[in-house]
């Protein structure tokens, strides 16, 4: 099921992630948010140049960045190829494919036993895809 809320997260992890989700706006020097959609979906990710897909599992999303949950962690500042299948709610479009590419900025450790640890990565370039020869597709 997919868990779509478009208010501000509350739990620490998606609150640091909500304050990397600015952008500047105009000439006056203030930044605006990128709205960020708390959103529950698989998410496919690997370091650039390498062929295995990795899963996870997102906790939120921006047109700017993800915040996302997997077992397997890697470095700040790896560069990173992603992608996910935006629903109805956000896209407007019927299961549209996003591929794109960016680089973690974060790391959160899990805070608690049941949990995963989280990662937050910016969203550099993005581009809408055929399902055709990608992990999860």
């Amino acid at each position: 099921m997919t868990n779509v809320n478009t208010k501000q997260a509350r739990d620490p992890v998606r609150a640091r992630a909500d304050a990397s989700a600015y952008f500047w706006k105009g000439r006056a020097n203030r930044f605006v948010r990128a709205p960020r959609f708390s959103i529950e979906i698989p998410f496919y990710f690997r370091q650039s140049g390498e062929s295995r897909w990795r899963e996870g599992m997102t906790d939120n999303i921006s047109r700017s960045g993800v915040l996302f949950r997997t077992p397997e962690m890697l470095e700040e500042s790896t560069p990173l190829e992603m992608h996910f299948a935006l629903p109805l709610e956000v896209s407007g479009q019927p299961g549209a494919l996003v591929a794109c590419r960016g680089r973690i900025v974060r790391t959160v450790p899990a805070d608690s036993p049941d949990a995963l640890p989280a990662m937050a990565a910016t969203i550099s370039r993005y581009r809408f895809v055929r399902r055709k020869g990608l992990a999860g597709a």
